[in-house]
């Protein structure tokens, strides 16, 4: 997780995070880093998963223009897959974004409020409050991974009793 500050992987989905869980651990392992680029790299985006694109990198596609490489695209992804995750929806790798009907999937990736009614953890409290920082339309507005470092560690710690009773 500390590498992310410096790369972005670019194509973060289900598929390409590996979960581990022991008594003790809870390992987050990544692969396919075709799209993968060091922090501050402008980049014309070969391919990327529409379920699971931030909305720069969907903006960037459709004029067909470089973007720069920020943590907050991840960040963006990681909200999606976190939030299906969190509510017990992700099915066969779809996220909630509407990618089968072009002008919602264009209103998601560019109006907040109707982005979050699409989020899984609607119910409220702390995941939902969690998802939604990562999830936001302007990506200066995003938690950024250094915090997502922090709240990870917080959890842990709080969990921590949880895993050694498993």
């Amino acid at each position: 997780m500390y590498l992310l500050h410096r790369y972005r992987h670019g194509d973060l989905k289900p598929q390409n995070i590996l979960f581990r869980l022991d008594k003790m651990h809870i390992g987050i392992k990544l692969c396919d880093f075709v799209n993968a680029c060091i922090v501050g790299q402008a980049r014309t985006l070969a391919g990327f998963s529409a379920d699971w694109v931030s909305p720069e990198v969907f903006a960037a596609s459709q004029n067909n223009t470089e973007i720069k490489a920020t943590t907050a695209i991840d960040v963006f992804s990681l909200g999606l897959i976190l939030g299906t995750l969190f509510d017990g929806s992700c099915r066969s790798g779809h996220s909630v974004l509407p990618t089968d009907d072009p002008a919602k999937y264009r209103r998601a990736l560019s109006d907040q409020e109707y982005l979050h009614s699409l989020l899984p953890c609607q119910e409220g409290g702390s995941y939902r409050e969690w998802v939604h920082r990562m999830c936001r339309i302007d990506p200066s507005s995003r938690c950024t991974v250094r915090m997502l470092i922090r709240d990870i560690e917080e959890l842990s710690r709080t969990n921590n009793k949880f895993l050694k009773d498993r």
